[in-house]
């Protein structure tokens, strides 16, 4: 090949190597148009986000009418919107706490010490929380004695509580965690669970009950704490 064929070759693989550059750019340029992604004002970052929401839509999701955030403030609203439902009819609550001492001798042989509850005229008393506790007399040497928690007229047992005699009683939290006797209901949680929610009114008390049967007179004192909601009557 001469020296002046050269130049022609030379041009010939210029013009080859444009004609393909050129053919690779409009082909890519048509497949980035496609997925619908504007070269010229859009980063990479862009180009995948568009590609992802490309896939989403293929899926069936509109992203255009609704993102994540549109659900949940869908979400947010209708929570916002039971809550004020439920705050229309809700009657006025607040916490009470009573705490009762009874000092006096219990005397042995089957003697009932009986303190009622009651509720203010127009409001209920649910009983959140439930202490009660009378410590070991030492002259006390056979028999049980005992708590028992119910409502005053329903006669709804909420708990018993018995230890034997020389022994403490003591419910703490609406469970008896000292009964050395029996227990009713047998297991913590259940008793938790009857204690829990109990509801007095005005004519309905709740009636806590100290029972010695042991053969000798109570002398610790029967100390009670009591937590309630207290609602409003409408």
């Amino acid at each position: 090949m001469s020296g002046e064929d050269r130049p022609d070759f030379q041009r010939e693989t210029d013009i080859a190597s444009q004609t393909v550059g050129d053919l690779a750019v409009e082909i890519a340029a048509q497949t980035i148009a496609q997925l619908g992604v504007d070269i010229e004002s859009q980063s990479v970052g862009d180009l995948a986000v568009d590609i992802a929401s490309s896939s989403i839509n293929n899926l069936g999701i509109d992203i255009q009418a609704q993102s994540i955030n549109d659900l949940g403030v869908d979400i947010q609203t209708q929570t916002l919107s039971e809550v004020s439902t439920s705050l229309e009819t809700a009657r006025a609550e607040s916490v009470r706490f009573d705490r009762l001492n009874q000092t006096g001798n219990v005397a042995g042989g089957f003697t009932n010490e009986t303190v009622i509850v009651q509720a203010p005229a127009g409001k209920i008393l649910e009983l959140a929380s439930l202490n009660a506790r009378v410590s070991a007399d030492p002259d006390q040497t056979s028999g049980t004695h005992s708590f028992t928690i119910s409502s005053e007229t329903q006669g709804v047992v909420g708990l018993f509580a018995q230890s034997n005699a020389g022994d403490t009683i003591d419910i703490t939290g609406n469970a008896a965690v000292e009964a050395t006797s029996r227990a009713e209901p047998s297991n913590e949680a259940a008793q938790a669970t009857t204690l829990s929610g109990l509801r007095v009114d005005e004519n309905n008390g709740l009636k806590l009950n100290y029972r010695n049967a042991t053969n000798a007179p109570m002398e610790n004192g029967r100390g009670y704490q009591l937590w309630f909601r207290e609602i409003e009557v409408a």
